[in-house]
């Protein structure tokens, strides 16, 4: 596929983008329990963190924080160990977002950002002089990172050390350009597999069930087409799920969606790219359970205890990370409150109807309907016609699964616009015709 110089007027109606409809992401894996002592991992993780992000934090911004979960991800990711493991993990749930906020800078937390990057590498190497201070935006990872050298085996140590150099050169921000640095799909995911964060979370798994696989394990082919397919999945779903707190945010467009409206001809609005972006998710989830399928098995032929562990919890990434983004506030996805609700359970979108009974027009109400403009809306469903087909028999186009009390409400809606326009017209057959029109010939 080459770049798609025809598709600046989808990039306008993305730029336009009020809101869009997000289809329910099915998930075939079963999903584990957290971390039994996840509340305490929360709460000793948040102590720890908060401080670091801004010393003089008020109430209210750390319940803001405190409901986007952050230490649950890694409670959900690696649900095993003891309890000094979990909370090593919480913390360095937000070690990674901390991170990741300040390397989206040209100049990480007001420091040049090679000067950050040297000093960083000092640190993940035990290089950096302990005298020397670092630069306030790096304590935390001078606080952190020792501890964690000290709690992993030096080959645990060593695998995290290689994915974190990995993710830091792919922060760089020469690579940041979606245009520069993705022409086609796959080569987008090649990149986002090293700055979406996961890799580094894996020899957490390593640590909390006290295992230092070799590097023969984790090199393997069948392993690596794995990883690549869990990675895949969990970046796809976070691409589609933080895209509009991105786009609030005013962010670069880099996610997939923004890629496949450029590059993809049949692509020609937002909620083309999304339904089509959930049909990746699916199709990541069938790689998942193949590979999943072929590692195993070759780990129990050969007796290979550890690496069966180790592949038991890697599988449960695909699930909770899902599972993790419908439970944090940090892209929007529920309410304030499922920040701090302990239910699992995703909450279904429902379209808002406020304003539908006095807005008679048929495209506005498909508008409420698949949470896009209008402008995009009556390109979608062509105005009037096939709004009823719409609420009733999606097209595969669409693929929107409407709610069957609000699907019924527009059916009413739309049954009773062609009442009106019966009588309309039937009033109109009753009436004399213009004059001049009279059906009389003259000659």
């Amino acid at each position: 596929m080459a770049l798609a110089v025809e598709k600046i007027p989808a990039m306008e109606h993305l730029l336009g983008l009020k809101r869009f409809y997000l289809p329910p992401i099915r998930c075939s894996i079963p999903s584990s329990a957290w971390h039994p002592d996840h509340k305490l991992v929360a709460k000793l993780a948040n102590e720890w963190a908060f401080p670091f992000i801004n010393p003089s934090m008020s109430d209210a911004q750390k319940l803001s924080l405190e409901r986007m979960r952050i230490p649950l991800y890694m409670s959900m990711l690696v649900p095993c160990g003891s309890t000094e493991s979990a909370v090593l993990c919480g913390k360095f749930a937000w070690f990674g977002t901390m991170l990741d906020d300040l390397l989206e800078d040209e100049s990480p937390g007001g420091a040049p950002r090679e000067e950050f990057l040297e000093t960083f590498q000092g640190i993940l190497h035990g290089t950096h002089p302990h005298r020397d201070p670092v630069h306030p935006s790096l304590e935390f990872c001078a606080d952190l990172i020792p501890r964690l050298r000290s709690s992993m085996a030096p080959r645990v140590y060593a695998h995290w050390v290689a994915q974190m150099e990995a993710y830091a050169a792919s922060m760089d921000r020469s690579v940041l350009s979606l245009a520069q640095s993705a022409s086609t799909v796959e080569s987008y995911l090649a990149r986002r597999r090293l700055d979406c964060f996961l890799l580094p979370c894996f020899p957490f798994i390593e640590m909390s069930l006290e295992i230092a696989l070799p590097d023969s394990d984790l090199e393997s082919r069948d392993y690596l087409a794995l990883q690549n397919a869990i990675n895949d999945h969990v970046l796809l779903v976070n691409d589609v799920i933080s895209f509009p707190a991105e786009l609030r945010a005013k962010k670069p467009l880099r996610s997939i969606a923004s890629l496949q409206l450029l590059l993809d001809p049949s692509v020609n609005t937002f909620q083309d790219s999304v339904d089509r972006t959930c049909a990746m998710i699916q199709e990541k989830e069938r790689e998942v359970t193949h590979y999943y399928d072929v590692v195993m098995r070759n780990a129990v032929a050969s007796g290979n205890a550890e690496l069966v562990s180790y592949l038991q919890i890697l599988k449960m990434c695909v699930p909770n990370n899902l599972k993790f983004h419908f439970i944090s506030s940090r892209y929007g996805v529920n309410d304030a409150e499922s920040g701090t609700s302990d239910d699992e359970r995703p909450r279904e979108d429902i379209p808002a109807l406020d304003g539908i009974e006095g807005r008679p027009r048929a495209v506005e109400a498909a508008a409420a309907a698949i949470h896009l403009d209008e402008e995009i809306a009556q390109e979608c469903v062509g105005g009037d016609a096939g709004v009823l087909d719409l609420c009733m028999d999606p097209p595969p186009a669409l693929q929107i699964p409407l709610l069957p009390a609000f699907a019924h409400h527009l059916r009413e809606r739309v049954l009773l616009l062609a009442e009106v326009k019966a009588v309309r017209l039937e009033h109109r057959a009753r009436e004399p015709p213009p004059f001049g029109d009279s059906g009389v010939s003259c000659g």
